[in-house]
């Protein structure tokens, strides 16, 4: 009988488990995010929109030559490389638009 309550818990019982086991089947899928209201700007990624803001329209063709520098501080990273960025770079790709990070120059010392 213990058992029998644990396996309950678990995966639940009757046809409240069907339903949820529906839901969970239909998030996994990605169906749940389908029938979710678009970004007003038309960019599903927040930071497609921070470069949209910035830069102008992501458009097929468009290249993007921002200073490290700049990139770090509108979309912040823990590392502070420019490789931090690869994942963006390839999303814009897949979008027809180059991400082209310059290192920022440190001045030099004049002594």
């Amino acid at each position: 009988m213990m058992f029998q309550n644990l396996i309950e818990k678990l995966f639940g019982s009757g046809n409240n488990s069907t339903e949820s086991n529906r839901q969970s089947i239909a998030v996994l899928s990605g169906e749940a995010s389908k029938q979710s209201a678009p970004s007003p700007s038309g960019y599903d990624d927040p930071e497609m929109e921070v470069l949209a803001r910035e830069y102008g329209e992501l458009t097929e063709g468009k290249i993007i030559e921002v200073p490290l520098s700049d990139l770090l501080r509108i979309l912040p990273r823990s590392r502070r490389k420019s490789d931090a960025y690869n994942g963006l770079k390839k999303r814009l790709e897949a979008l027809g638009v180059q991400l082209r990070v310059a290192p920022s120059v440190k001045p030099k010392n004049h002594e």
